[in-house]
């Protein structure tokens, strides 16, 4: 059976550091990321993420602008992810 995967983008400190615990590893494949750069790559190179979890304090705005970028890459993907913020 194929994982879903879940891409994190925010430094694990904190709350964040708990939130892939939350998922059963066995359902879910996790990829965490700190920078929003990064998730624009990781998504152009492979769109097969279900789910997107974003911290929106991150540096200059970078998850707000992230949200922004995603809801245009969802209008050229189809399935696409889904954020949460």
């Amino acid at each position: 059976m194929d994982k879903n995967k879940i891409l994190i983008i925010s430094p694990l400190k904190g709350i964040w550091q708990d939130i892939p615990k939350m998922f059963d590893p066995e359902k879910w494949q996790i990829v965490t990321i700190d920078y929003c750069v990064k998730g624009r790559e990781l998504l152009n190179n492979d769109p097969s993420i279900d789910l997107i979890i974003v911290n929106a304090n991150l540096a200059d705005n970078c998850g707000l602008n992230f949200l922004k970028w995603i809801k245009n890459f969802r209008g050229r993907q189809a399935p696409s992810p889904a954020p949460i913020l």
